[in-house]
């Protein structure tokens, strides 16, 4: 009787996690819609720079556009730059070892497991993360086209196509922050949330961030843990 008045239960909250996991990643919160309109408006002209001239692998570039992160105008350009860096390398670790692996089938094999290794390795043991999955982008999308029964010139110039649609689309990302934060000084700077125990100080490192994007820090059940007056109201510096 009592595993048959419990089984409700867990199957409600089981199919309940759903729209609570929904709920939590759908909550408003400052300047989500910019944030939205930046990265849909960034998506929009990168897709029609390639259509309008026909860039190749156009679907990777508003994809990467989408990875630059936007917490600062600060961390934008150290995204992108780390990006570059993983894009270029990876080409390069493409460009460079397949040509010696793709004649007999066993050195394939033996190059694509290697690459793969690589890639694996590199992952959770550098300190850039988004600059290794950049690297890992070049390559397991770069692989599949040495596949192919075609000359090697052709190959280098798809994987020379795949890296400029790639920092085609990081780096108008980046022109659209750098011109909403040239608009809107001010805006890129980073939130600042402020527990009730640093509002008691004045020494906290968020007076130096823009107060105008203040909120109250949460508790795991969701609720704020603190009101919103204890954000400190010093004003944002100028870059």
């Amino acid at each position: 009787m009592a595993t048959l008045a419990t089984s409700p239960v867990a199957a409600q909250s089981r199919s309940g996690w759903l729209w609570q996991f929904l709920r939590d990643e759908l909550e408003p919160y400052p300047e989500r819609v910019q944030l939205a309109g930046r990265m849909v408006l960034t998506a929009t002209l990168v897709m029609l720079i390639c259509m309008a001239y026909r860039v190749p692998y156009a679907f990777e570039g508003p994809v990467l556009a989408l990875f630059v992160s936007r917490e600062s105008t600060r961390a934008t350009i150290n995204s992108v730059f780390s990006m570059a860096l993983g894009l270029v390398g990876g080409t390069i670790f493409v460009i460079a070892s397949a040509p010696l692996f793709t004649t007999d089938p066993i050195l394939h094999f033996i190059w694509v497991g290697f690459a793969l290794f690589v890639v694996f390795f590199a992952l959770p043991t550098v300190n850039s993360y988004i600059g290794v999955l950049m690297f890992s982008v070049m390559i397991t999308v770069g692989l599949p086209l040495w596949d192919r029964a075609v000359p090697a010139e052709v190959n280098v110039e798809d994987t020379l196509w795949l890296l400029w649609v790639c920092i085609l689309g990081v780096g108008v990302a980046l022109l659209v922050e750098l011109a909403f934060a040239r608009m809107a000084p001010g805006a890129s700077k980073p939130c600042c949330v402020v527990s009730p125990k640093d509002a008691r100080s004045t020494a906290t490192p968020c007076a130096t961030f823009n107060a105008s994007r203040c909120w109250a820090l949460r508790s795991p059940t969701g609720m704020p843990s603190a009101p919103a007056s204890t954000c400190l109201s010093s004003p944002a510096p100028e870059e």
